[in-house]
């Protein structure tokens, strides 16, 4: 039972070295694999046959998760994980990562351990050129919003990447989701500019504003789920429509799937003015 339980601590793989300075004794685990209790991924790991299977894979190939599969595991905001990354050592003997995976292979700069997730800087390097630049974007600006790096720790990790030039004009430390990001990013694309959390007096920030007054607001799924939070959005659009500002709600579907239709839609209110005090015949918001 010690060893069931400093695995479920180590999500269910670990090495035996992990296991020791848990107080599990190296020969207890290997009683335990003799037994069929556990299993060994690869000489060193043992793992439960309930393991959480990114690790298990990782810890069988001789490597880590990278990548967007490592972000969200760092609580970072990945729009979309295209299959297993993992971040593998050209040195690693018999490596035999699953064939659908995604491999980052690592040369000199590998540094041994027995940690199965990258960190959050090697992530933050591999996703800027792995993932698409709106994907990537998402997770560079959760991970300065949330602390996990600084920006000008990132301006030095992405400055000699392929992509980095291109990202890092793009990043935003005042985003404060994913789907705001994601939103931002695809209105500049279309030539329409965003400025992210707003304050406005008596009310707060707003999420997205395009002009003086056209007010988006991007909604996840738990915030939908919430009716407490529900009724205070409600009670905030009243009072941004009472001050003149036009209020335009996404949910995660018209942010996803519905998109050229949302865009439509903003991107005719900006054609007519309509995000502009002047255009709209009022004076100010205030």
């Amino acid at each position: 039972m010690m060893l069931l339980d400093a695995l479920a601590r180590c999500d269910g793989v670990a090495h035996v070295e992990t296991l020791r300075e848990l107080g599990v004794p190296p020969w207890v685990a290997g009683a335990a694999v003799r037994t069929g209790l556990v299993r060994r991924p690869r000489r060193g790991w043992v793992a439960t046959a309930s393991a959480d299977l990114a690790l298990f894979a990782a810890a069988s190939a001789g490597g880590r998760v990278g990548c967007a599969t490592a972000a969200r595991r760092h609580g970072l905001w990945v729009l979309d994980e295209p299959g297993l990354h993992l971040s593998i050592p050209h040195h690693s003997g018999h490596a035999r990562p699953p064939a659908d995976a995604i491999v980052h292979w690592r040369g000199r700069e590998w540094r041994q351990g027995h940690a199965l997730v990258d960190p959050v800087a090697t992530v933050l390097r591999d996703l800027a050129d792995c993932l698409s630049v709106e994907a990537a974007l998402c997770v560079v600006d959760s991970a300065l919003n949330s602390g996990a790096i600084t920006l000008g720790e990132l301006e030095r990790l992405l400055s000699d990447t392929r992509r980095g030039a291109r990202l890092l004009p793009l990043v935003d430390p005042l985003a404060e989701s994913g789907f705001e990001t994601l939103v931002r990013y695809r209105l500049l694309v279309a030539g329409i500019l965003a400025r992210s959390q707003v304050h406005v007096d008596g009310i707060g920030r707003l999420d997205l504003l395009v002009g003086d007054r056209l007010v988006i607001e991007c909604d996840g799924r738990a915030h939908h789920d919430d009716p407490l939070a529900r009724a205070r959005d409600r009670e905030r659009d009243l009072l941004l429509t009472a001050r003149g500002y036009l209020v335009i709600r996404l949910d995660i579907r018209q942010i996803l799937r519905d998109w050229p239709l949302t865009l439509a839609v903003i991107r005719d209110l900006v054609a007519r003015g309509q995000h502009l005090w002047r255009a709209a015949g009022l004076r100010s918001g205030g």
